[in-house]
Parts: structure tokens; sequence; C-alpha cells
């Protein structure tokens, strides 16, 4: 089957959501939000540090739930998102 010229794919396909440093700095609320905004059911994020290096893993539940909003503060508009029913698993790696 073709579709017509000038069709566009009506949802784009959605990069992986991984964070390869995610206790550093905001890069776990980043990583959440991001996923919360996405249509993906899951988030990996890891410990940049080894020795012991850890994986994060965020997922969806099937009562997820996410609002996002805007606020303003010093004459910026600034979005946040709100989330319920988040599972966030923290797995040590190696030995």
């Amino acid at each position: 089957m073709l579709f017509a010229e000038g069709k566009l794919p009506f949802a784009k396909p959605q990069p992986k959501l991984v964070e390869r440093d995610v206790f550093y700095y905001d890069a776990f609320r980043s990583l959440a939000h991001s996923l919360a905004l996405s249509k993906r059911h899951k988030a990996e994020g890891f410990s940049k540090r080894t020795f012991p290096q850890f994986k994060v893993q965020l997922r969806k539940t099937k009562d997820f739930e996410s609002r996002r909003g805007i606020y303003r503060r010093n004459q910026q508009d600034l979005a946040y998102v709100s989330y319920k029913n988040l599972e966030i698993s923290i797995q040590q790696l190696g030995d």
C-alpha cells in the first residue's frame, strides 16, 4: 500500500531514553520528565562512576498519569511535569 505524496507519519519515532550520568546534577529528574512527556514506557540511566556502577530503570505502570504545566519566573515561562505511578528500580552492575 502506498500513501499519497506528502503524507507524514502520524507519530514520529522517539529515540530510546537513556541517560549516561543519571546521578549528576539534574539528570535523573530530566530523564523522568522526558519519559513522562513521551509515548515510551520505560527509560534507563547509568551512573558515570564505575566500581560499582548502577543502572536505574524508570517504567510507567498501567496506572501512570502525567500533567504538564507552565509557571512564570523572572519574566520567563518554565515548563514542569507532575506524574504518578512511575516505577523506579536501581540495580548494582558488576561485582
